[in-house]
């Protein structure tokens, strides 16, 4: 499975313990237990010195709550119009639209992604599952 993710941001980015301070694609190959290859890109455009761009990628733009969750979390944010739940093998697990409350109860505990889609572009949290 191929997952490509689109942000913007400024500075600097941080993902999957790697700083990024330029713009760029980049990838990773992740292996999932049953040996097959997911390749995860992110395609990143930084903006020095905010040049007059707004960017959704900040904590006080987006509120992702209760982190960890049992299953049941809600996501405050202006424009919400999408989020994707993405697991640690980088497989897109589920997808909700029309709401901003979600149940990830049949999900394995773990570690998960969420990439939110906003009017204004992307943003990526992470949520705990217990």
């Amino acid at each position: 499975m191929n997952i490509i993710f689109d942000t913007t941001t400024s500075e600097t980015y941080v993902w999957n313990d790697s700083v990024y301070t330029s713009s760029g694609t980049y990838m990773q190959v992740f292996s999932t237990e049953q040996g097959c290859d997911s390749i995860v890109m992110l395609m990143l455009t930084i903006i020095h010195g905010h040049q007059g761009i707004e960017t959704p990628s900040t904590i006080e733009t987006v509120k992702v709550y209760p982190n960890p969750t049992n299953g049941r979390f809600t996501v405050n944010a202006d424009g919400l119009l999408k989020v994707d739940v993405i697991d640690n093998a980088g497989r897109l697990v589920e997808t909700f639209s029309g709401t901003n409350q979600f149940d990830l109860s049949r999900l394995p505990i773990g570690n998960y992604l969420l990439r939110i889609k906003l009017q204004s572009g992307y943003v990526t949290y992470r949520i705990i599952k217990q």
